[in-house]
């Protein structure tokens, strides 16, 4: 439980649930689960709000007057009450967490192998090992707009601790 709500993983009509985990009647089941490679990736909570607080500040989608400790407030404020008072955060990838995908109760981690966006060259090719898949990362990679600083530096004590909380 995170912020007063359950983590219920999503996971689409046909995709076998692991034992423990939810299913229909499009699920193929466990046995198929279990014999799949199943991997995902994610990124480090503090990393990825100071991107999206960049995004939305160069396309125009977060509030002018918004500091970023503005945004992560209220990102933490919407993940605990269920409510968008600021009308900012009805798109789920803004708000959920990693874990509201990848964790069940009394099953843990949903999938064998979890790559980190950090060291996405590195675990790419572990993946596309396992996979047998030459080309895996080669066609597509999102742009990485890096930034000149260090995520850390967006952070004190006090924000870092929720993101922590929230996340």
């Amino acid at each position: 439980r995170q912020g007063g709500h359950s983590r219920a993983p999503v996971i689409p009509a046909g995709v076998p649930a692991p034992p423990g985990g939810p299913a229909d009647e499009n699920s193929p089941g466990p046995e198929l689960w279990d014999a799949t490679f199943t991997f995902s990736m994610v990124r480090n909570p503090w990393d990825r709000l100071v991107s999206l607080y960049q995004y939305r500040r160069r396309h125009s989608r977060i509030p002018k007057d918004w500091k970023f400790a503005d945004m992560v407030r209220a990102l933490a404020e919407f993940r605990a009450s269920g409510e968008d008072s600021a009308g900012q955060f009805t798109y789920h990838g803004y708000h959920r967490s990693a874990a509201d995908y990848l964790c069940v109760p009394d099953v843990n981690i949903l999938v064998e192998f979890v790559a980190r966006f950090e060291r996405r060259e590195e675990d790419l090719r572990l993946i596309r090992d396992r996979l047998g898949l030459d080309q895996l990362g080669h066609h597509f990679q999102q742009k990485d707009l890096r930034r000149s600083d260090d995520y850390r530096n967006w952070y004190d004590d006090e924000l870092a601790d929720v993101v922590g909380q929230t996340y």
